[in-house]
């Protein structure tokens, strides 16, 4: 008898091989960043260095827009199924998050939902997606049972169709993805609609708009079946998301190792992306810029850089953070031999 996670894995598998198929066949050749973790999903590892002959590689473009093939390594423990890729403004964020999806266009069962505080959230993502998928010009030309795209109307959604056009590409027909709002009702209720599916993978766009990580948690049981992923392409511009962060990088401070299911791609500054990268408007924002910069040094940080902060206080309307006071981050505060005695202890 075959086990589920034997089933998934070569599900996974499956999956993986049909996306680079496709990368392949449009040409698309990643940023590091964004290699990086959609490598991470598969169980392997992106490592700055060159690959010497008979070694795993993959081609990557590099701010300054050239390519370079880059080592690819087996990822100790296996593949991560939560996934950050936390870059500055207009960083590729979006074009990955739909570029990744892609592979699961060769299940015929496959249900791939995008999740934002609303569904125009995810426009970009569904665009992107749409394009590749069915474009002729520029994608796989793939024939649909069903499209909508009318994100003002909370109508998007595509189910690829079972034809011999899409069989001699490997696409069997029936992968379905959809739009859907995190599900906000006018008495500011969550709604229930997200929840009782069995879903490959979801993506969050715009993560840091969302109210907090039981956006992940509430919806993370759909994924158990078919050990699915959670994707976050954001901006990190809310405190939030640094418990992902820490629960990939761990905390050394508390002794805290990294948790193999979470990977995170962080501190990405918009300057990777020669093709949208606006030198002067950065300039412009820049703190330390002598005619005075438009940003706070955080924000700047986190806009620009990409880099994960801890905002304390209100970020934005539906965001109150809060910072905790540890002996740690607020000696100050505490006697001396509180401490001591924090210092000694686990923590954990």
């Amino acid at each position: 008898m075959v086990t589920r996670s034997a089933r998934n894995a070569k599900r996974q598998r499956q999956v993986a091989d049909f996306r680079r198929k496709i990368y392949d066949q449009l040409d698309l050749v990643l940023f590091p960043h964004q290699a990086e973790w959609q490598l991470a999903s598969e169980g392997l590892l992106l490592l700055p260095d060159a690959p010497k002959r008979g070694d795993n590689f993959t081609e990557v473009r590099l701010e300054d827009g050239t390519i370079t093939t880059q080592l690819v390594v087996p990822r100790p423990h296996g593949a991560a199924h939560v996934l950050c890729d936390f870059a500055g403004f207009k960083g590729g964020k979006s074009y990955s998050a739909a570029a990744w999806p892609t592979g699961y266009s060769c299940l015929d069962d496959a249900n791939i939902v995008f999740v934002g505080i609303e569904q125009i959230s995810c426009k970009a993502e569904f665009g992107y997606l749409a394009e590749f998928l069915l474009s002729e010009e520029n994608g796989l030309g793939l024939e649909f049972d069903q499209y909508r795209n009318e994100p003002r109307d909370g109508k998007m959604w595509l189910k690829l169709a079972a034809s011999e056009h899409n069989a001699s590409l490997g696409v069997p027909g029936g992968a379905y993805y959809e739009v859907r709002s995190y599900g906000h009702t006018t008495t500011n209720k969550k709604s229930k609609t997200l929840k009782g599916d069995k879903v490959d993978a979801y993506i969050f766009c715009e993560a840091y708009q969302l109210p907090g990580l039981f956006a992940y948690t509430s919806l993370s049981q759909n994924l158990r079946e078919n050990d699915g992923c959670a994707v976050f392409p954001t901006t990190p511009d809310s405190a939030w998301l640094t418990v992902l962060h820490d629960k990939a990088h761990g905390i050394p401070a508390r002794r805290i190792s990294p948790d193999p299911y979470y990977h995170c791609t962080c501190g990405i500054d918009a300057k990777c992306n020669p093709f949208t990268f606006d030198a002067a408007a950065r300039q412009r924002d820049d703190p330390t810029n002598p005619r005075g910069g438009l940003m706070t040094n955080e924000r700047f940080r986190v806009h620009w850089g990409g880099q994960v902060g801890k905002p304390i206080g209100q970020v934005f309307d539906y965001d109150q953070t809060l910072h905790m006071f540890t002996p740690a981050t607020d000696q100050h505060l505490f006697k001396a031999e509180s401490v001591a005695a924090y210092e000694l202890s686990p923590h954990l």
